[in-house]
């Protein structure tokens, strides 16, 4: 998945750490911004391109 990245296989039930990694999560969330399509359209076209071929290749790291 190149969405949320959450494949990490892990099941933690009535652990302490739940609680850890939920406000990981959502201290996280409050720093995401949505990007939007006229922001992609003002990247330079170098940008772009790169971000694109890093798409094809990110799942083989």
């Amino acid at each position: 998945s190149l969405y949320h990245h959450f494949e990490c296989g892990l099941v933690l039930y009535r652990n302490s750490q739940v609680a850890v990694m939920e406000q990981d999560v959502q201290d996280t969330l409050k720093k995401c911004i949505e990007v939007k399509v006229e922001d992609y359209k003002k990247l330079k076209l170098t940008d772009r391109a790169l971000g694109r071929i890093m798409r094809i290749v990110a799942p083989l790291m």
